[in-house]
């Protein structure tokens, strides 16, 4: 299989983009070492269609031109991650979540923990808003990007008290 790969600068920091001849396969945070996943498919640092479409959307949605994203996703993982991560493609741009209501949403209320962890595993954040998913409390939680980087995503949403 052939994995394209791209840096990508954004005005929150460079994103490194991993895409395969159909589908988005994984956007990673610079401070993120999962990305080194694909080295070992012999990553081509070039852009096909996927790639160009993904760079396209993501460089609309941070001059806040693009609420929605349209790509073709790869996702890999449990029946339980699967859910959780469309999920959060289910919550609206600007609109903030706990994780105990997307757990409550999945049908799984008393799995507030796991579905935590489970959004901390998202290969696919911005595109998938994990960023939109916080403690009852009000308190941010964890970001694979780290916690300035949920602000700012935030921020980009409209979210101005982060």
């Amino acid at each position: 299989m052939k994995i394209f790969y791209q840096p990508f600068a954004t005005p929150v920091g460079r994103l490194h983009l991993y895409t395969d001849d159909v589908n988005v396969r994984e956007i990673a945070f610079e401070n993120d070492s999962q990305h080194k996943r694909y080295v070992e498919h012999g990553l081509v640092e070039k852009k096909n269609k996927v790639m160009q479409l993904l760079m396209t959307q993501l460089d609309e949605y941070f001059k806040g031109r693009r609420r929605d994203f349209d790509l073709p996703l790869h996702i890999e993982g449990t029946a339980f991650q699967k859910k959780a991560w469309k999920y959060l493609a289910s919550i609206p741009y600007g609109k903030i979540v706990s994780y105990s209501e997307q757990a409550k949403k999945m049908g799984h209320s008393k799995a507030v923990r796991a579905v935590g962890s489970t959004n901390g595993r998202n290969y696919i954040p911005i595109i998938l808003p994990c960023h939109r998913v916080m403690r009852a409390s009000g308190e941010l939680g964890g970001y694979a990007g780290g916690l300035d980087m949920k602000k700012r995503l935030l921020r980009i949403e409209g979210h101005s008290d982060f």
